[in-house]
């Protein structure tokens, strides 16, 4: 028993590591700069209304010091009065991205209907990104 506390403590204290690697991002965010080493996860979360037929779509950079993890997820708001899927009701999309080298990208997200070619987003967040080495 006396050998498996140090193993149990140590896995937790490892977990906690990770998720404080982690960043979160949100609007209050955009156009900020961002700093992160290479490794670390990138969080955002964004306000979206599916119903609507809007959502965020990422716009591809040249410079790829970030790179997406998996398909974007999307929660909905609850509705009112407990009714699943009401066409109105907004949520909530989180996307992941992965530092994967050093260097600046500009990360930037477009919300628009991916249908309508021509029209502006109706909205964009960009997230200056500035990466460097786990070490430096």
């Amino acid at each position: 028993m006396k050998f498996l506390l140090p193993l149990i403590a140590g896995g937790l204290l490892a977990g906690c590591a990770t998720e404080r690697s982690a960043l979160t991002l949100s609007p209050f965010d955009n156009g900020r700069e961002i700093r992160a080493v290479v490794g670390q996860v990138l969080v955002v979360e964004l306000p979206s209304n599916r119903t609507t037929g809007y959502c965020w779509q990422e716009r591809r950079a040249e410079a790829a010091v970030v790179e997406k993890i998996g398909a974007p997820a999307y929660m909905q708001d609850a509705a009112p009065f407990g009714m699943v899927g009401m066409v109105g009701v907004g949520g909530k999309e989180t996307w992941r991205f992965r530092v994967t080298q050093a260097g600046r990208q500009t990360l930037r997200l477009d919300y628009a209907r991916p249908w309508e070619n021509g029209v502006p987003p109706v909205k964009t967040v960009s997230f200056n990104v500035v990466a460097t080495g786990a070490g430096q």
